[in-house]
């Protein structure tokens, strides 16, 4: 596996943003720190333990305590290094991501959709990770941007396939004029006769 995760978490924290205290995302669900949703994904024993100092607590006492005093910093980037772990590991379960892992963009990428939609969301999108396993980059860019998930994050979803495809939103480039024009048709011989 090969992928930067320095630059994989800022831009995450560009994507979700950095909120200390709880809130609803746009989805409607009780959200903290960056992008953990924690109505859907609760807080493992460690998690609770480094949060709320006992080893489970119920969702009431969560939405309450981190509504009010909210986490530190800290503990949101150990929530953020936790839910990448957790993605890496499920994507590891899915031929796709062999096409992917020993490139930083590109699995960079794809740990960005499984963030995002979840890995249940991201497996609707069966085209585009038949394209993504095939490495038909061009298609997968394709047929992610007519997704509802590029028209409800739309910047996020540009930088997201410009690092499965470089070559995204670029003007196709003509290397010589027979790209674009038809062959000349081969001219009739017409014998003498003698």
């Amino acid at each position: 596996m090969s992928f930067n995760m320095k630059l994989l978490i800022e831009e995450l924290v560009v994507d979700e943003g950095l909120r200390l205290k709880a809130y609803r995302c746009t989805a409607g669900k009780a959200t903290i720190g960056i992008g953990r949703n924690f109505e859907d994904v609760p807080f493992t024993r460690e998690e609770s333990l480094a949060i709320f100092n006992k080893p489970e607590v119920s969702f009431k006492e969560a939405i309450k305590k981190l509504a009010d005093t909210g986490i530190t910093k800290d503990q949101a980037f150990m929530l953020l290094q936790n839910d990448i772990n957790k993605c890496v590991k499920q994507l590891e379960k899915h031929s796709f991501w062999n096409s992917v892992k020993e490139d930083d963009a590109k699995s960079r990428a794809i740990i960005n959709l499984c963030f995002n939609l979840g890995i249940n969301g991201l497996l609707t999108f069966k085209n585009t990770l038949k394209f993504i396993e095939e490495k038909d980059w061009e298609n997968a860019a394709a047929n992610l941007e007519k997704s509802l998930w590029f028209k409800q994050v739309k910047s996020r979803a540009i930088r997201v396939i410009k690092n499965l495809y470089p070559e995204y939103g670029q003007p196709k480039t003509i290397k010589s004029v027979s790209e674009v024009l038809p062959a000349p048709k081969p001219k009739s011989v017409i014998k003498k006769s003698v």
